[in-house]
């Protein structure tokens, strides 16, 4: 039978408007802490419990834009968590990047008691809280950068913006206190945030297992997140859809602060920094590659007919990426379609391609549709595809992705067909986000896509799949010339 579950969700409501007041940072400061109905909603999700009262998740990662209570918010969890009895002995620990921002939060930890009716039950120095009657209890800040941490065996960990714990030193220091956890029962690990950081770093990898969790690629009961994000294709210069992504992506609009306020912001800052801050969407530079929402407008089609003449554009990889065929029509508008993608997760280190198994979805294909080519940017699959090439004469084409000058044009040419409406693509979700994690790298000659940086776990392969398949699908099209001096082609 199924675990009977419940939420401590409206004991920590019930507890934090009781027994707390707002911080000394808030329009609201020393006034009595009243939840708002998105943040019990929060509390009821994250702290659900079994039927032995259990904490059923033990970490969460909540992301949401600045000046929407989340620093208030925090700090009441942490407050309960250390002064309700809910632990024996608890040890609960602020943890940020660096000093001041440590301080944010412990000092309005100190606030919401300091100005209410439990000051008197405890003592308070500059770096932690105990019980006033010396029982075992303390709530105690750290700076992730210089505290030493090994040892250290806490009962609630609250990791404020960690989007900038991007040293080793701080990552390090993450490991150690989210360690400390397992050496206690009942524990739980809060990571709160705006936006930020890159693919690579601490903030970065949790958003992708977030992912893979919410996709089912991985299990996890005892994860929680929630994004407060506004819809990427909501036009910001359109005054009622720019007041819509705010209030999406902002729980506290028109609450904690006016969204007009807001909408001034938007006139007075890039537009990157605006997305990132206030509404939810990680920070991409100005270097991003297809503009938020422009891939979603596009049209979609329901598959490619069996039988139909296509190009097959194959990006693979042995290990550390992901290997990927995607398809595309000779039309006028042509339909790119995603056959295979198999790709390694972050946390996978023993991973690699089944290369038996895309040699026979490769078999498949061929059997399926009229492949006039397959064109193969070839690291590491040189003698897969002589095997290829002897099974379908003629069909083979090496297509060099390092051969910058080809890049820069089939890059190009792609951008253009997307921007114009002139490409349809099956709503794939895995071509969205691999299209959505290119940047573009200038040169002297032109620009073409990559990663954001060389180690980034964000793979982008789909997207060069499908750029390889546009492109050669077009050219044989439209008869242009495949030489080698030109293009960086070569048949087998």
């Amino acid at each position: 039978m199924p675990k009977q579950t419940r939420t401590l969700g409206p004991k920590v409501t019930s507890w934090i408007e009781k027994y707390l007041v707002y911080g000394d940072h808030s329009d609201f400061s020393g006034q009595q802490f009243l939840l708002r109905d998105w943040q019990k909603s929060l509390l009821n999700e994250m702290f659900v419990v079994d039927e032995n009262g259990l904490l059923i998740k033990r970490r969460a990662l909540i992301l949401t834009g600045k000046g929407n209570g989340k620093s208030e918010l925090t700090s009441a969890i942490c407050n309960f968590f250390f002064l309700s009895g809910y632990h024996k002995s608890p040890l609960v620990v602020l943890g940020a990047g660096n000093l001041d921002q440590a301080g944010i939060l412990f000092n309005t930890c100190k606030a919401q008691i300091s100005q209410g009716p439990l000051k008197s039950f405890v003592r308070m120095t500059d770096r932690k809280i105990v019980m006033g009657d010396g029982s075992p209890g303390e709530l105690r800040r750290v700076a992730s950068s210089r505290d030493q941490l090994d040892g250290i065996r806490p009962t609630f960990v609250a990791l404020d913006e960690i989007a900038t714990f991007i040293t080793p030193a701080q990552e390090r220091s993450r490991l150690v206190l989210t360690n400390g956890l397992a050496k206690r029962s009942n524990t739980f690990e809060l990571n709160i945030s705006t936006p930020g950081g890159s693919e690579t770093d601490l903030m970065g990898r949790m958003i992708s297992y977030a992912e893979d969790v919410a996709k089912g690629n991985i299990e996890d009961e005892t994860f929680y997140h929630k994004f407060y994000r506004a819809d990427p294709k909501l036009d910001l210069t359109n005054p009622d859809e720019l007041k819509t992504a705010i209030q999406q992506a902002n729980p506290g609009a028109d609450d904690f602060w006016p969204s007009d306020n807001l909408i001034r912001r938007y006139k007075e800052i890039p537009e990157h920094e605006f997305r990132r801050y206030h509404l939810g969407q990680i920070a991409k530079s100005t270097d991003a590659w297809l503009p938020p929402g422009i891939w979603q407008d596009l049209e979609k089609h329901s598959g490619i007919e069996e039988g139909a003449d296509i190009i097959l554009g194959f990006d693979g990889s042995y290990n550390n990426d992901s290997t990927c065929l995607v398809a595309c029509t000779l039309e006028e508008i042509p339909r790119i379609e995603v056959v295979g993608l198999w790709e390694k997760s972050y946390h996978d280190e023993n991973w690699i391609v089944p290369r038996d198994e895309v040699s026979a979805k490769v078999r498949q294909t061929f059997e399926k549709y009229n492949v006039l080519e397959l064109s193969a940017d070839p690291p590491g699959w040189h003698k897969a595809l002589d095997e290829w090439q002897d099974e379908f004469p003629g069909k083979i084409v090496f297509y060099e992705t390092n051969f910058r000058k080809r890049m820069i044009r089939a890059t190009s040419k792609f951008y253009t067909a997307v921007v114009n409406k002139d490409i349809m693509h099956d709503g794939n979700p895995d071509l969205e986000r691999h299209l959505d994690n290119c940047y573009l790298k200038e040169t002297v000659t032109g620009a073409y896509i990559t990663k954001e940086k060389k180690s980034s776990p964000r793979k982008i392969d789909l997207a060069v799949g499908s750029v390889i398949a546009y492109d050669r699908a077009t050219a044989r099209r439209d008869n242009e010339s495949d030489e080698v001096g030109d293009f960086g082609f070569i048949s087998i």
